[in-house]
């Protein structure tokens, strides 16, 4: 069970009640919870989504559905890091240095 809930929390969390959700099935485990949210602009989100389609990896349809969810991100309870312009490597950077510090702990 807690395997498939650490899994659904690498998808898309773009409204408050998904955590309440997932959460709701973590409580009875101990753990530390730092909420962030990967944000980036509308331009970058259009840019890294078409080359995932013209890859093959996604439908067309989801750069629509992308941009609808976006504005989601602004009302999270989290703490949000901007990746439009950085790279995965140092988004983990930016991630570390918020965990060690406590910025994010909930």
């Amino acid at each position: 069970m807690l395997a498939k809930v650490l899994c659904a929390t690498y998808c898309l969390i773009h409204q408050e009640y998904i955590f309440t959700q997932l959460l709701e099935l973590l409580k009875d485990y101990d753990f530390e919870l730092y909420k962030i949210s990967l944000v980036c602009s509308e331009t970058a989100l259009k840019s890294r989504l078409k080359i995932d389609v013209k890859s093959g990896i996604r439908e067309l349809d989801v750069i629509d559905r992308s941009l609808q969810r976006l504005v989601l991100y602004n009302s999270m309870d989290t703490v949000k890091i901007d990746v439009s312009d950085i790279d995965s490597k140092q988004a983990a950077i930016e991630i570390i240095k918020l965990i060690e510090t406590g910025e994010t702990k909930f």
